[in-house]
C-alpha cells in the first residue's frame, strides 16, 4: 500500500543513517503516525457509507410520514425559533447554530416545527484555540388558545441558583401547588394569571410524563427539558439530543430495526402532543 511504501522510504532515507537508539524511537513514532493515518483511511469508506445509509433511511421513512411531516425548503422557521430561545437565554447563545432534521407539519389542528440544533462556540486563539458544542432537539407546536405574553418553564436548580437566575430572567417567579412539578421546574411570567391559565394541573402532569417517550441520555438518565409559551405557540426544548433520527448500524440485518426506530422517532412529536393533551393510551 501507499502507507507501507512511505514508511519504508522514510526508514531508509531518514532513520537508517541515525544511531541505533534514535532509529528505534523515530521508527516507533513513524509507525504510530502511519497506523493512525491508515486507520483513518480505512474508516472513511465506512463513515461515508453510514452517512449515505442514514440519509436513505430518513428519506424513505419521511415518504411514509409525508401526510404528517415534510422537509421545508429552507430553515427559516427553525432559525426564527432559535433566535427567540437564544434571546431568552434558554439555549446557548454564544456560537454558530446549525439546523438538522428539520420538519414541519400539522397534527390535531396544531402546526408543528421540529429540528435538531447544534450551537458551536470557540474560545482562545492560536494553539490554545478550542471549540465546544451544545445540542438540542426543539419542537414548536401551535396552542389552540389565544393568549398574549410569555411564560417560561425552566429547570429547577435549587433555591440559591434559582434566585440568582431570577435576576436575569424576564418576568417574576410564579409558584405552583403541584409538588412534583415544582421539584423539577420553575415558571417565570410577567402575568401570573396567564401562567396559571396555560399551565393547568393537568398540563403539569402531562409535561412530567414526557420522560416516558423521550429518548434517554447516557446510562439511562432523563434528558433535561424546558419550555416556552409565546406567540400562540409552545416550544419544547430537550437538551443533549444531538440527532433525533440517528441509527446504530449499516448491517443489512439491522435495516428493519433502524427503519422502525426512525419511524418511532418521527412519531414522537405527535406522541408528545397526545401527552400534552392528556392522551397516554400506552401507559
Amino acid at each position: 500500500t501507499g502507507v507501507s511504501v512511505l514508511l519504508i522510504y522514510v526508514y531508509f532515507t531518514f532513520i537508517a543513517p541515525w544511531t541505533h537508539e534514535d532509529a528505534q524511537v523515530i521508527l516507533l513514532a513513524t509507525l504510530l503516525i502511519g497506523g493512525v493515518l491508515l486507520a483513518i483511511g480505512l474508516a472513511y469508506p465506512h463513515t461515508k457509507l453510514e452517512k449515505a445509509y442514514n440519509v436513505f433511511l430518513q428519506e424513505t421513512v419521511a415518504d411514509h410520514m409525508g401526510d404528517l411531516l415534510v422537509k421545508p425548503q429552507s430553515d427559516e422557521k427553525a432559525r426564527a425559533v432559535e433566535h427567540v430561545l437564544s434571546k431568552m437565554g434558554m439555549i446557548e447563545k454564544n456560537g454558530t447554530p446549525d439546523y438538522t432534521n428539520h420538519h414541519i407539519g400539522t397534527y390535531r389542528d396544531c402546526a408543528l416545527n421540529i429540528f435538531n440544533l447544534e450551537v458551536t462556540s470557540s474560545s482562545g486563539s492560536g494553539s490554545n484555540r478550542s471549540t465546544s458544542s451544545k445540542n438540542y432537539w426543539i419542537m414548536e407546536v401551535g396552542v389552540p388558545m389565544a393568549f398574549e405574553g410569555e411564560v417560561q418553564i425552566r429547570r429547577d436548580y435549587g433555591a440559591v441558583l434559582n434566585k440568582a437566575r431570577s435576576l436575569m430572567v424576564k418576568g417574576k417567579q410564579v409558584p405552583f401547588e403541584h409538588a412534583d412539578f415544582e421539584k423539577k421546574f420553575e415558571v417565570y411570567a410577567e402575568d401570573a394569571e396567564l401562567a396559571y391559565r396555560l399551565i393547568s394541573p393537568a398540563f403539569c402532569d402531562n409535561l412530567l410524563a414526557l420522560d416516558g417517550p423521550l429518548p434517554r441520555a447516557m446510562f439511562g438518565s432523563k434528558r433535561p427539558i424546558s419550555g416556552l409559551f409565546q406567540n400562540a405557540n409552545f416550544i419544547l426544548v430537550v437538551e443533549g439530543l444531538a440527532d433525533m433520527f440517528e441509527t446504530d448500524s449499516v448491517a443489512p440485518a439491522q435495516v428493519e430495526q433502524a427503519a422502525r426506530r426512525i419511524i418511532a422517532r418521527m412519531n414522537l412529536p405527535m406522541q408528545i402532543i397526545d401527552y400534552l393533551h392528556g392522551d397516554r393510551s400506552a401507559d
